[in-house]
This record gives structure tokens, C-alpha cells and sequence, in this order.
């Protein structure tokens, strides 16, 4: 399966979850690989503008299942900047559950009058040594 130049209610193609995850692989049960179009992912920056840059083009392609890059040499991959995506993910993941554990340690030590590291102790023996 091919995803397109094209967008759907103003989201390119291979960045529209709903259309590769939602309608393809769940509706339909598609099981196969899905292929950008030639230059698809390159135009989510450089046509559509949905996107700022080659990072964030791979981050949306891959969250919303494009599996497959087809570009020509000559202009690059989008998917090369895929340690990039890894890299985010991660960095946006961290941030997250850091905020989550800074809360819950302060809502913990507020309740129950134990510190944090106490918290932690009884929490995630495995964690911490």
C-alpha cells in the first residue's frame, strides 16, 4: 500500500493516523507494509508546510505507520533522521514521567509525611540499591 502526496482534512497522507492505523490497519485489517509515495514524506515540509523540518516529518510518518520511505537519492531520506526521532521519543517520554514521579513524590510526602526517598524505597525496592 502506497500513501500519497495527497492530504485528508488538511493532514498528509502518510502523517494520518486515522487513515494508516485506524481505517487501514483496524477497519480493513490490513497487515502489510505501507510506502511512502516518491517524495511524499519530503512534501509533508516542503508542500504541505505541516511540518518544520525532516525530524518531525519521520516522527509523524512513523507514529502514524508508514513503514516504507521511497525517495531518490539525489534528495535524501526523511527516515534518516530517524536516531533524531528516537531521541525525541525518549527525551519526551523522560519528561513526562519525570513530571509524573516529581508530583507524585511531593503529593506522597505531603499525605503521609515520609520523604521521597523513603517513597521510593517502598515503591521501587528493584530500582533502588
Amino acid at each position: 500500500m502506497s500513501c500519497l502526496c495527497i492530504s485528508l482534512n488538511g493532514v498528509p497522507a502518510c502523517a494520518n493516523k486515522k487513515l494508516l492505523r485506524q481505517i487501514l490497519r483496524d477497519e480493513w485489517n490490513f497487515t502489510g507494509y505501507v510506502v511512502s509515495d516518491e517524495y511524499a514524506l519530503e512534501f509533508i515540509v516542503s508542500g504541505h508546510h505541516y511540518l518544520k523540518d525532516a525530524t518531525a516529518a519521520a516522527a509523524a510518518s512513523i507514529k502514524a505507520g508508514c513503514n516504507l520511505e521511497l525517495t531518490s537519492v539525489k534528495h535524501g531520506h526523511i527516515f534518516e533522521s530517524i536516531p533524531q526521532v528516537c531521541l525525541k521519543f525518549l527525551d519526551d517520554w523522560m519528561q513526562f514521567h519525570y513530571k509524573s514521579f516529581t508530583n507524585l513524590w511531593r503529593f506522597a510526602s505531603k499525605t503521609t509525611g515520609k520523604s521521597a526517598s523513603m517513597m521510593a524505597k517502598k515503591i521501587c525496592p528493584t530500582l533502588i540499591q
